[in-house]
């Protein structure tokens, strides 16, 4: 087999990049990298965005649902003083059948009929439960069980009814004790808010759980 033969004296030259050319080619990419993350950003955002708009349409159709069937609205909250079994209980356990969560609803129904009247978070199996459907996709601090209440860790929901215009009226839809109906909607149910987005924090009250203000509806835990 031959061989290839170079001239006396010549070498054969090495292809590559300059300093000049890498640094190029590194500040086109970064460039490129710069304008493309904001792009995948907006999509990110524009999709959480739809998805938590799909929780809210959601729970309006679980909030109407219920309203067929009992002809009226969950109450924001039943309170202690009232002596039902349900005491404490605020107004999404009870849209969980509306929203294909038939199995935690019967478990919610079994375990606040078993503890009443004195509320333990402890004897609560849903109260650690996360229900995606409670839970705006873009806050991802929802998702854990970061607090810790009573030395259990409860599940925080995106979403708050919306009780009036201050803690002493109530003349909203979902108070304390409510048993309001589509025909107390007198703006029309279409310029009237059920449910309302808000940030997580664990400043309004305590959900679910020992006696609280009358912010109660401003809550954060689902249960």
């Amino acid at each position: 087999m031959g061989a290839i033969c170079f001239p006396s004296g010549l070498k054969p030259r090495i292809a590559g990049f300059s300093l000049v050319e890498v640094l190029v080619a590194m500040g086109i990419v970064s460039l490129l990298i710069g304008l493309t993350l904001p792009a995948i950003q907006s999509a990110r955002l524009a999709v959480t965005k739809l998805q938590c708009l799909h929780n809210l349409r959601q729970m309006g159709l679980a909030l109407h649902g219920y309203h067929g069937n009992h002809g009226k609205f969950p109450p924001g909250h039943i309170s202690q003083q009232r002596g039902k079994a349900f005491s404490f209980m605020g107004w999404q356990p009870p849209l969980l059948p509306f929203l294909e969560k038939e199995a935690l609803w019967a478990q919610t129904l079994e375990d606040f009929s078993r503890v009443s009247p004195k509320y333990s978070f402890l004897d609560h199996r849903g109260f650690g439960t996360i229900v995606r459907d409670f839970v705006c996709p873009s806050d991802f601090r929802l998702f854990y069980l970061e607090y810790s209440l009573e030395g259990t860790r409860p599940a925080l929901t995106s979403y708050a009814g919306v009780m009036g215009t201050s803690v002493k009226q109530m003349n909203g839809m979902l108070f304390s004790d409510s048993e309001t109906r589509i025909l107390d909607a007198t703006d029309g149910s279409s310029c009237t808010l059920l449910v309302a987005e808000r940030p997580p924090a664990l400043i309004a009250g305590l959900a679910g759980g020992t006696p609280v203000m009358a912010s109660l509806m401003g809550r954060q835990k689902w249960y």
